[in-house]
């Protein structure tokens, strides 16, 4: 069980940036607790004595992550692991400094946590706090990870607006109003046309219509994908350590049954869902839960890898962390605003993330 604390947002010194801009501060963050943290932190003052009294009885039991500082000019620090409005993962952080006061929480994510959550000054927030013996305490943090495969291991080539604009043509000679599908993308206008459909015979036409639209377009961006730098020896490097890992895609298994061999990657993944495997393709959760099942592994124990907003919403609907490449399918802005777990700059960052190599 968590310690909840209840506060408001209030203005720090800003000197939390220069913090964690120092390289042994960054250097252990992303070593010890996966994070590579926003230049910044989001300051909590607690207003009630119940709050004042679990972080007192928190800070006090010396159970947080401790960060220890080579250099004499500097502080240690002790976290805890923290989730901010029951919706963006980070950590508490408390300098270990005579007088630090006792009824501010700073807290560190992956992002901005005012920007991202939407918070100004005065706003109240709820912060769950547990200390870091309750987390798992082997070094590799998850025993599963799940892979998104375009945009995340190959590059992103899927003619998005071309498709769309045909499967909304096949929408509307199959008699629907258009008008509920504005704002679905490509793989949502499935799920949602099935939902909508009035009858079973609709739902048939629908998977009959979509289907070919759908692979024709796989087989387009196959022809010009090409591996990301490092996503083989990744894969490889975190099958030798041990993990159980699983390729989540809305690529269909035609297409994915040809790229995985012809990139060296047939040997990869314990297990493999795509969209012809999963009643609905992300952003729903189902192909996660899918893989998760095939595998043997608890949600808890898992992060996703991808590189979209859909990427993330999938991870959420299926209870899993997530970890979300810049670079692919989604802008940086959209998938800020949703907090993912962790945002990372570049593929090569996983294998920190994941602690494959000791901080």
């Amino acid at each position: 069980m968590g310690t909840t604390l209840r506060g408001t947002v209030q203005s720090g010194r800003r000197e939390a940036a220069g913090f964690l801009a120092l390289p042994w501060v960054a250097d252990q963050l992303r070593g010890k607790a996966g994070l590579v943290p926003y230049p910044g932190t989001l300051n909590v003052r607690l207003t009630d004595s119940a709050a004042l009294d679990a972080w007192r009885e928190l800070r006090g039991a010396e159970r947080g992550l401790r960060l220890a500082s080579p250099n004499p000019a500097f502080c240690d620090a002790s976290c805890f692991p923290a989730v901010v409005n029951g919706r963006v993962r980070g950590l508490a952080v408390v300098p270990c400094v005579p007088g630090y006061p006792p009824d501010v929480v700073e807290v560190v994510a992956a992002e901005g946590l005012r920007e991202c959550l939407g918070l100004a000054d005065g706003d109240e927030v709820t912060l769950t706090l547990t200390d870091a013996s309750s987390e798992d305490p082997d070094a590799e943090r998850f025993s599963c990870v799940l892979f998104d495969f375009e945009g995340t291991l190959v590059d992103f080539q899927w003619r998005l607006a071309d498709a769309e604009a045909e499967l909304r043509g096949e929408l509307a000679k199959l008699g629907f109003d258009l008008e509920p599908f504005a704002r679905d993308n490509y793989a949502v206008l499935r799920t949602r046309a099935l939902e909508l459909a009035p009858s079973d015979e609709v739902r048939e036409l629908v998977d009959q219509r979509f289907g070919p639209i759908y692979d024709r377009y796989d087989a387009d961006a196959l022809s010009r994908w090409s591996l990301i730098a490092g996503a083989r020896e990744l894969l490889g490097a975190l099958r030798a350590s041990g993990r159980r890992l699983a390729l989540v895609t809305n690529i269909g298994r035609r297409a994915i049954e040809r790229a995985l061999p012809a990139f060296g990657l047939d040997r990869a993944f314990d297990a493999v869902v795509t969209r012809n495997d999963a009643a609905r393709a992300k952003p729903s959760g189902d192909g996660l839960l899918r893989a998760l099942g095939q595998v043997g592994q608890s949600p808890r124990n898992t992060l996703m890898v991808g590189d979209s907003l859909s990427d993330l919403l999938a991870a959420r609907d299926a209870g899993v962390f997530v970890a979300i490449v810049r670079g692919g399918e989604s802008p940086a802005a959209d998938v800020q605003r949703h907090g993912p777990d962790f945002l990372l700059a570049s593929l090569d960052e996983v294998a920190h993330l994941l602690r494959s190599e000791q901080p």
